[in-house]
């Protein structure tokens, strides 16, 4: 009887997670993101200009951070076809009254790549099943770069990486 019980709520486990996987997947093709990650991916070019990725790493990060100083959590070196990425909640301020009132949420950036890079994301907003595009900055060569959204975001949808044009020409 024990062994019906665990392999019932096994299975009830399981459908969950799939009923969950559906509403994960942004509208453009790419990965879909929970807040409080940090991943590395690898771009995997598609032609001259346009990029697929893969993920390589992906790890859990569960802790508030500080937003001013964010950018310590990231890795010190990456391949030169890698980029890195938190998508997490920080805060700011002095005091801690500050900070409890500062809350955020971030999506820092880091791109070792030769290249200026545009690209697209999508959120999807707590208990909403859709995702909706967001605008997000270029991500400039060797720099690390910061987004910033005053309210909880619960998935981010990242794709359509592509080398910045400029003057008709790619980066």
């Amino acid at each position: 009887m024990k062994k019906m019980i665990f392999i019932s709520v096994i299975l009830l486990f399981s459908v969950g997670i799939q009923a969950q996987k559906k509403d994960t997947i942004p509208s453009s093709s790419g990965f879909a993101f929970p807040l409080g990650v940090k991943v590395i991916i690898r771009l995997e070019p598609i032609d001259s200009i346009n990029f697929n990725y893969s993920v390589v790493k992906s790890e859990n990060m569960t802790s508030v951070i500080d937003s001013e100083n964010a950018d310590k959590f990231l890795t010190k070196k990456l391949d030169a076809d890698c980029l890195e990425f938190m998508f997490c909640v920080g805060t700011h301020g002095e005091t801690e009254k500050q900070r409890s009132e500062n809350y955020e949420t971030l999506l820092i950036l880091n791109n070792p790549t030769p290249f200026d890079l545009d690209y697209r994301a999508d959120i999807q907003l707590p208990k909403k099943t859709e995702f909706k595009p967001t605008s997000v900055m270029t991500l400039f060569s060797h720099v690390k770069g910061k987004e910033i959204w005053p309210y909880q975001i619960a998935l981010i949808g990242l794709h359509s990486f592509k080398k910045m044009v400029k003057n008709g020409k790619a980066d």
